[in-house]
């Protein structure tokens, strides 16, 4: 077995690699041992994944959504306590605890004083960072994305398919420009994707085709969109050109990456005929117009 970005064998590989960090609530996108090398999967998540999630779009998402680390433990960010002396920036972490209904909310910071001043009323107000949205054409992101895409080619090929077919799959030329793009930062300077909102981050969902009709908040969820451009006469075939695009979205906002060449104009055309209906969209999947946490009791995470 060949590890798919170095293409280097792999078979004595031990770590399986997450398509999208456990750190970002991925728990069943995984891929087998040795798709990705140790080494590479490594290299993806110190030098890619783990930077990106410090940047403080993830960071802030991170923790006002409660999603926990790979150690299971909260995320801090620093939180602005106001009191006559002036503001006192403190690195904390945050949790919501319901009992029968009612949200409560934790903060967990080691800092005596403070917590005394704020038991005596001396700390009439709390700031806590909201950052909206990541800043657009971020290169870590879109590095991450094209690892993501290729990983996710993998993923829904299957263990055996790929097994048998891997050699193909590892020496075939399309996927060289995203390949070395993704793990070593060439043949490119930047891969242009597209980000937008698409739901909000509170947003609950029910699967009209579900009988049970759980309510449920998406945290993370991708696939693959086919884009005709056109066709062309060889003899007496006709060849389909297209584009494929990998579309994953992250706590509502959507991202895609052009797997073909770093070009997004084609998803831009795409969403233009298609009223900006994300791919992603399912057409069972109704959006309720309330959010988290008012029925919390009901709802289920999912990917």
């Amino acid at each position: 077995m060949n590890c798919i970005f170095c293409q280097q064998d792999s078979s004595n590989s031990k770590s399986i690699e997450h398509i999208i960090p456990e750190s970002l609530g991925n728990k069943h996108h995984i891929l087998w041992k040795g798709a990705v090398c140790d080494k590479c999967n490594n290299y993806f998540a110190t030098k890619i994944e783990k930077e990106l999630l410090e940047q403080p779009y993830f960071v802030s998402t991170r923790q006002r959504n409660y999603i926990k680390s790979k150690k299971d433990k909260l995320v801090k960010d620093k939180i602005v306590f106001a009191h006559p002396q002036g503001g006192t920036k403190v690195e904390a972490s945050i949790n919501a605890v319901f009992e029968e209904g009612k949200s409560i909310l934790q903060m967990q910071f080691e800092n005596d004083e403070l917590f005394d001043k704020m038991l005596k009323g001396e700390v009439p107000e709390i700031y806590m960072p909201y950052i909206p949205m990541l800043e657009p054409n971020n290169y870590l992101m879109s590095r991450f994305l094209t690892k993501c895409a290729l990983e996710f080619f993998t993923f829904i090929m299957g263990k055996d398919n790929f097994l048998r077919f891997s050699s193909e799959v590892i020496e075939d030329k399309q996927f060289d420009p995203i390949r070395t793009y993704a793990r070593y930062g060439e043949r490119c300077n930047f891969w242009p994707y597209s980000q937008r909102r698409i739901y909000s981050e509170g947003s609950l969902f029910v699967d009209l085709k579900n009988r049970k009709k759980h309510i449920y908040q998406i945290i993370n969820e991708m696939d693959f969109l086919s884009i005709e451009i056109k066709r062309e006469k060889e003899g007496e075939n006709e060849i389909i050109l297209g584009e494929i695009y990998f579309v994953m979205a992250i706590m509502g906002i959507e991202y895609a990456i052009n797997l073909a060449g770093p070009n997004i104009e084609g998803y831009y055309e795409w969403l233009k005929t298609h009223n900006n209906i994300s791919p992603l969209r399912k057409e069972t999947e109704h959006q309720l117009d309330f959010n988290f946490p008012d029925l919390n009791p009901f709802i289920k995470m999912t990917e």
